[in-house]
């Protein structure tokens, strides 16, 4: 369940004139000159390290004691909560690859899983980052790209080139099964109860811990993307990633749709307070506009402009607009 609850009613966004890579009601962590600083909500400097170059294109994960960023998939910076001392390096491009994924927690407190390409070869490796070393790894692919990964507490799903699906033991990387879909495969791949959950020419489909295939049919809609799975709920785009429908997976109904004009470009599920109430919510962006939609009854609660938006992620419990020119608009949690 999300920690960020935010006040649909009421956005407060606060717009800060510098690169956020993370927030918290605790600390941020921001670009400052050529420096990546984490600083307490009390302005106490807790770290500071160099600033990669290549800054704006980055992934992070919170590990509970901090946070570790990936930039331009090959920086990897460690952020310790309580201010302990940084650690900073530039992975091992041939030995290791480049990384081409988002990460994923491990078993191991230390290390993360992520996809590495390299010399024309992906492959997921199970990377300690205070060690430097690989753990352990996958067989190798030769793919051009990972369009999705998904995981669990024991597989990780990923997609390679739209077309290729693959599920792996995590921490050994032993490949389960393989599969080579004729249409591509759009939006993002879902957990659900042992199963993965992709969208294949507009169906929903459900492949088992053994590859096996079932077709889930939704009437009257043709799905576009699958974007959220909350319990049994599952939450999809259809008529070109403009409509929004809710299908309960238990009992194979359409429980609500939503009709829109605009294509959403990105979506972010997390709670929200509306009327007293807490409910699982959506933060959908198209373009530089901002939507927030009540997962529970299908209706849109707040619709706003960010000038310049180009991306939304959330960070604990908040939320971050990041805007072209190094700016970055953030939505506190409660």
């Amino acid at each position: 369940m999300s920690k960020c609850i935010i006040d649909t009613e009421k956005i407060g966004t606060e717009t800060k004139n510098y690169a956020v890579f993370y927030a918290t009601h605790d600390f941020i962590v921001y670009k400052d000159q050529k420096k990546i600083k984490m600083v307490q909500c009390n302005d106490e400097l807790m770290a500071e390290v160099d600033c990669p170059t290549d800054y704006r294109s980055y992934d992070c994960l919170d590990l509970g004691d901090g946070v570790l960023f990936i930039f331009a998939g090959k920086s990897i910076i460690f952020l310790d909560k309580s201010g302990f001392e940084p650690k900073s390096h530039e992975i091992d491009i041939e030995k290791v690859g480049r990384i081409v994924t988002k990460p994923v927690k491990s078993q191991n407190k230390n290390s993360v899983i992520f996809g590495t390409s390299s010399y024309g070869q992906i492959q997921f490796i199970n990377y300690d980052f205070f060690s430097k070393k690989r753990l352990s790894q996958t067989q190798s692919w030769k793919m051009t790209k990972v369009t999705d990964i998904a995981s669990n507490d024991r597989l990780l799903f990923s997609i390679f080139d739209n077309v290729f699906l693959t599920s792996c033991e995590i921490e050994t990387g032993e490949c389960l099964w393989t599969r080579f879909e004729n249409a591509n495969i759009n939006g993002k791949l879902l957990s659900y109860k042992n199963k993965l959950l992709y969208n294949c020419q507009n169906l929903v489909r459900a492949a088992d811990e053994k590859g096996d295939i079932d077709n889930i049919r939704i009437p009257t809609v043709q799905v576009s993307s699958l974007e959220h799975l909350i319990g049994d709920h599952l939450f999809l785009t259809f008529d070109q990633k403009r409509r929004v429908c809710c299908y309960n997976l238990k009992t194979n109904e359409i429980v609500w749709q939503l009709n829109g004009t605009r294509p959403i470009d990105e979506s972010l599920s997390v709670r929200g307070r509306y009327k007293d109430k807490i409910h699982d919510i959506m933060i959908v962006r198209m373009g530089e506009d901002i939507g927030i939609i009540n997962l529970t009854v299908g209706r849109v609660l707040n619709y706003f402009r960010s000038s310049g938006a180009f991306k939304i992620r959330q960070t604990d419990d908040h939320i971050l607009i990041h805007k072209r020119s190094d700016r970055t608009d953030i939505i506190p949690g409660t």
